[in-house]
């Protein structure tokens, strides 16, 4: 088993925003607004080509969130 897989079995609340009808951008987009909302601080693992979570770090930074990148390349 990969180890997503087996982190993903570990996780105890798991919450479907049910965006699933749309493209996976736009859905990604909404469901990390949503995620943002509900949090204080932002820790991302992300490429410079990710336009969407460039995206949610600037919001997050918009919100006032601790926000915390690490870039993969």
């Amino acid at each position: 088993m990969c180890w997503v897989r087996r982190l993903h079995t570990q996780v105890q609340h798991v919450i479907e925003l049910g965006h699933d009808q749309l493209p996976l951008d736009a859905a990604s987009r909404i469901c990390n607004s949503e995620l943002l909302s509900k949090g204080d601080q932002l820790i991302v693992f992300a490429f410079h080509d990710s336009k969407t979570l460039r995206e949610t770090i600037e919001e997050a930074k918009a919100m006032s969130l601790l926000t915390t990148v690490l870039f993969l390349d």
